[in-house]
């Protein structure tokens, strides 16, 4: 690309955020799409992705360097760069693919992504340790207590891709589930990346459970199972018999994705003679409000409920979320479903 091409696609990126990002013009970036996007995209769809960003973080105000362009791996004859941008003194990035007709495939806005406490949590407050050093298990307690005694939670999930504190573009549900620390109940995770063997769920969620065990302070076990690692409840629990306390199912799958080697749910496999706190959300982007019928149906003793605005990860949401959303825009746990598992664990 030579030096007047790569001049027109910075000067067309400038147009578009000082034009609609910025000066507030969004018939501008939507004339720019193209035609694909235009019938996918409204000029609405594009307000609604600003606003949600100016309602968290402030209004974008100045345009930095932009970046040199290179070939898109996602789009043929197009072209990615970005762009810095500022909200305030935060550096932000635009990035756009423009092909070589003139228009724009994709933009989005995103930041380097940093774990930022939610309002609610002192990170201060809590202490964490690693029990485990391979695999990687830690083990979130409060800093200070009254007591030698303290219930310990275990967090079990299927999302083996990302690293220990759940980390999603610019959101770390597990991170935020250290809050329970602060509430005096303690919180055991573990680190899915490099461990091999053949079921890595099963295998670190008994591994964590005896972890939990051994702790000398802790007054009782509870199990924290989220969406489709309830599948392997049955399989978890074979070597825990009179050991675990409770069992939180933090949208629990009834059925087993498609094309995995998991077996759907029975009305034969679900935990029996435990407690249960089986929680489901609004919005969530990949169960079924008829997965968690399922579990009332055959768990008609446990306590349900479904928090209204929660996602998969139980984040704060207004809608179903996209993907894009998790890379463009803080969100964190929401705090009534901690409040109420701790009131739930401590009541058994």
């Amino acid at each position: 690309m030579n030096q007047e091409s790569i001049k027109e696609l910075h000067s067309f990126g400038r147009q578009i955020i000082e034009n609609s990002v910025i000066g507030g013009n969004l018939s501008f970036l939507h004339d720019s799409l193209t035609d694909e996007n235009r019938e996918r995209m409204t000029i609405a769809d594009i307000g609604r992705r600003l606003a949600i960003t100016e309602e968290g973080y402030g209004m974008f105000t100045r345009i930095g360097k932009p970046t040199k362009p290179v070939p898109s791996s996602i789009f043929n004859r197009a072209w990615e760069f970005e762009y810095e941008l500022f909200i305030r003194d935060t550096l932000w990035f635009a990035h756009f693919c423009i092909n070589n007709e003139g228009k724009l495939c994709y933009m989005n806005f995103y930041r380097k992504p940093s774990y930022v406490c939610p309002s609610y949590f002192n990170i201060h407050k809590v202490l964490s340790e690693d029990i485990c050093q391979k695999p990687k298990i830690v083990y979130t307690k409060p800093a200070l207590r009254k007591t030698t005694h303290l219930p310990v939670s275990v967090l079990i999930h299927t999302v083996v891709h990302v690293d220990i504190d759940g980390h999603i573009g610019l959101r770390y549900p597990f991170k935020d589930m250290e809050y329970l620390a602060q509430k005096k109940i303690g919180l055991i995770r573990g680190e899915y990346s490099g461990w091999s063997e053949p079921d890595p769920v099963i295998s670190m969620a008994k591994l964590c459970i005896n972890k939990a065990i051994s702790l000398k302070e802790a007054s009782k076990i509870v199990l924290i199972v989220h969406s489709f690692a309830a599948l392997m409840i049955k399989e978890i629990l074979a070597d825990f018999n009179g050991k675990i306390g409770g069992i939180v199912l933090l949208n629990p799958a009834w059925e087993a994705a498609p094309g995995s080697n998991l077996r759907n749910m029975s009305k034969q496999n679900v935990p029996k003679g435990i407690p249960c706190l089986i929680i489901g959300s609004e919005y969530d982007q990949i169960l079924t409000v008829q997965q968690y019928e399922k579990w009332k149906k055959w768990m008609p003793s446990s306590e349900y409920i479904v928090f209204p605005k929660t996602d998969h990860f139980i984040m704060d949401c207004d809608y179903i979320p996209e993907d894009f959303e998790y890379k463009s825009w803080e969100r964190h746990v929401n705090v009534e479903i901690i409040h109420h598992m701790r009131t739930w664990i401590n009541s058994l």
